[in-house]
């Protein structure tokens, strides 16, 4: 219990016309006697009022609160949170409180105090919008309540624990709310091309008449013989494939581009190709380097499997550590027997080209290999500003040569047929998505 600004105020009001009034009396010494007598009074009577709603103020009910969090946090979505408030059962009268919830930090809230009234017998619900700004675990700490005396002189204050830990995924609503678009229509508004697969490697599907057009390589002939009629055999995609997903979690991936990350850029891409990759019937996978603890999650198929890679990886932050493929594949390697097409993501460094090359023709002799790196877009600004002065030249032909050695390896990589992407990092998404459709066609891993 703590005094409250209203009492405050009326001391401090008190004592300034305390203080008026012995000025104007100091000439008088009769009035001054009788105004020491009125002020003694007053004061008494002030201090008795005091006491007593002192007193009162720790009859205050104690309410019960609750708090009620979505099954899902969004970084950068707003959620409500709820306060579910109930008064102990004899209460008569409504109880005025202030309600501050101990949210996650760095989270922004649109009200930081609840001002409630809680009726007797019914209670309240209240609530405040939270947004969260970064991924990973959250925690809310306790509830902490204000209610007052009957003259609002006092504030008596009470903790309630309620601490809890949240996890902050990936902002999916667009590929999770699959009520509002159906996966073509959707990976049509994302820019992936809508294809057919072509060649061998399919599976089966079904016999039925031939139609001008059908590739007569197709034809079955023995079923064309006992039916009489052209017979064409039709086939599907395979639906036994495996991806993996090596994520780069270095030093590299800590660029920004726009408000996120090139790692954040990178982890959006990979989770909207698995969903695509799922869907298509195919397991996914993944695995993350240049990482302190390492995090595995093996080929699974179903879409619900999603829901396990994004608990694999919504909590990590990009390292200062340097990029280490050579122990990454051994890692790969060691987990994964069956051949599957590696998607490589990460931001190219041409501190060690050899290095990089070396260890993906080792994968290379075990799997599919697609490297994924995201370009860094402050070179292209860097181009298009004018030299004033000789650091602005230095940081120019910095550029020129990191776009020369950039161009260097992706010649070599070319040269050593493994298969890369090099985008920037709001380009990734559709691209890898594009690429994986165009692997499919042909029937490449």
């Amino acid at each position: 219990m703590r005094p409250s600004a209203r009492l405050l105020i009326v001391l401090l009001g008190s004592a300034i016309l305390i203080l008026a009034l012995q000025l104007l009396a100091s000439q008088d010494e009769n009035f001054k006697n009788s105004l020491d007598f009125l002020i003694w009074v007053a004061m008494s009577i002030l201090v008795v009022c005091v006491l007593i709603d002192a007193i009162l103020t720790k009859k205050t009910p104690i309410l019960s609160i609750e708090r009620h969090l979505p099954e899902h946090f969004s970084v950068g979505k707003a959620h409500a949170i709820t306060l579910s408030l109930v008064p102990p059962k004899k209460t008569k009268k409504p109880i005025k409180a202030i309600l501050h919830d101990y949210y996650p930090p760095h989270w922004q809230v649109d009200q930081t105090a609840l001002h409630v009234d809680v009726l007797p017998q019914r209670g309240l619900k209240t609530s405040y919008q939270a947004t969260p700004l970064q991924r990973g675990d959250a925690i809310f700490g306790d509830i902490q309540y204000s209610t007052f005396s009957p003259l609002g002189l006092w504030e008596n204050h009470r903790r309630i624990q309620a601490e809890t830990t949240v996890k902050v995924l990936p902002d999916f609503s667009k590929i999770l709310g699959a009520n509002l678009l159906g996966m073509q229509k959707w990976l049509e508004l994302m820019g992936a091309k809508r294809i057919r697969r072509h060649g061998q490697g399919q599976d089966f599907h079904q016999l039925r008449d031939y139609a001008e057009g059908d590739d007569v390589r197709n034809m079955d002939w023995k079923a064309t013989s006992k039916m009489q009629k052209p017979i064409i055999r039709t086939y599907q995609e395979e639906r036994d494939q495996q991806l993996i997903f090596l994520l780069d979690c270095g030093r590299n991936m800590r660029s920004m581009s726009g408000d996120l990350s090139h790692f954040d850029h990178a982890l959006n891409a990979m989770l909207l190709l698995s969903y695509t990759a799922l869907k298509h019937g195919d397991a996914v996978g993944l695995m993350t380097f240049n990482h302190p603890q390492m995090r595995y999650m093996p080929p699974h198929k179903g879409t619900n499997h999603l829901q396990r890679l994004i608990n694999c990886v919504y909590d990590i932050e990009p390292t200062q550590m340097a990029a280490d493929y050579e122990t990454a594949i051994n890692q790969l390697l060691q987990r994964q027997q069956r051949r599957a097409l590696v998607i490589v993501l990460t931001q190219l460094d041409q501190e060690n080209n050899e290095h990089l090359l070396a260890q993906l023709q080792r994968l290379k002799k075990r799997c599919a290999v697609l490297i994924a790196s995201l370009k860094q877009t402050e070179r292209s600004h860097i181009a298009q500003e004018p030299l004033q002065n000789l650091q602005n030249a230095h940081t120019y032909l910095g550029a020129q040569i990191y776009d020369m050695q950039e161009q260097q390896l992706l010649k070599q990589l070319s040269a050593q047929r493994v298969l890369h992407l090099n985008v920037t990092p709001q380009q990734m998404s559709t691209a890898l998505i594009n690429q994986y459709l165009e692997l499919k066609r042909h029937g490449s891993w």
